[in-house]
């Protein structure tokens, strides 16, 4: 198990190598021991035939959300399974940010639950099981 000012160092170091992340402009808003917080803004490319953010962004930000949580214990992992609701729309140009907590650990499993918002609006819950490996989350310099 990993500190939170490890947790913090490995996810800053994740997000830093993170190209999805990047294009999708995903910022890392705070990272600690099973715990993490992203967000992102709403673009026109993400806006489909609906006038609406497409779920599958919202569906990304929050697996990306979860994975970081369970990467701050500092092993690598996948994710496994995954569910979401939908609750409410996400409109251009609104800040979501998916706030991970995490349920239960064991050392090959671990589930995470993510609520996505917008303020104090609920946009997403989502739960998540990942398969935890035995690699280091980051390599050693």
């Amino acid at each position: 198990m990993s500190s939170d000012a490890e947790a913090a160092r490995i996810l800053t170091a994740i997000a830093t190598r993170n190209g999805v992340g990047r294009d999708l402009g995903v910022e890392l808003v705070e990272g600690r021991a099973g715990y993490a917080r992203l967000a992102f803004v709403v673009s026109d490319r993400m806006v489909g035939g609906h006038g609406i953010c497409q779920g599958g962004y919202i569906f990304t930000l929050a697996d990306m959300t979860g994975a970081y949580a369970c990467l701050s214990r500092g092993t690598s992992c996948l994710t496994q399974t995954a569910h979401i609701t939908y609750v409410s729309p996400a409109q251009r140009g609104e800040r979501l940010e998916a706030e991970a907590i995490e349920v239960t650990r064991t050392r090959r499993s671990a589930t995470y639950d993510v609520r996505v918002t917008v303020g104090d609006r609920l946009v997403a819950l989502f739960r998540g099981l990942w398969r935890v490996l035995e690699t280091p989350a980051v390599p050693s310099p």
